[in-house]
């Protein structure tokens, strides 16, 4: 997953206010944790 798209994925999840919205940024927050955690092993 790309940068610019992880953040719109968040920005969407935010705007939307869905029923699900605080598992989806939750979701999101740990796929870029894991995305920060691979680069940095690198």
């Amino acid at each position: 997953m790309d940068w610019p798209e992880a953040r719109l994925t968040v920005l969407a999840v935010l705007a939307g206010g869905s029923k699900n919205g605080k598992a989806l940024i939750l979701a999101s927050l740990a796929i870029l944790l894991a995305h920060n955690t691979f680069i940095f092993r690198r």
